[in-house]
């Protein structure tokens, strides 16, 4: 793996660990953003109602939880080869 693959690798997987970490945290953002980005193409849909629900905010905190360790795990690998791809 080349240094540029290990460095796009390593900023996706840190996106995706900051997304993850983001719904965790703070699912009410996530959620008001959904909804207000959401409303303007759907003016009646089913998914809105639920985006309004504590069920949505459950589903946003697992699955930030789901996002974070996976992007964790996905960086710690992707900067070990980052660093191995410099020395050698």
């Amino acid at each position: 793996m080349s240094f540029g693959q290990a460095f796009t690798a390593l900023f996706l997987s840190l996106t995706l660990t900051v997304l993850g970490l983001w719904c965790l945290l703070r699912p009410k953002t996530m959620q008001g953003y959904a909804l207000k980005h959401s409303a303007k193409r759907w003016l009646k849909n089913s998914s809105l109602e639920w985006m309004n629900t504590t069920q949505y905010l459950r589903y946003l905190r697992l699955m930030g939880s789901v996002m974070f360790i996976v992007g964790t795990w996905v960086t710690i690998i992707f900067a070990k080869k980052c660093v191995e791809s410099l020395f050698i």
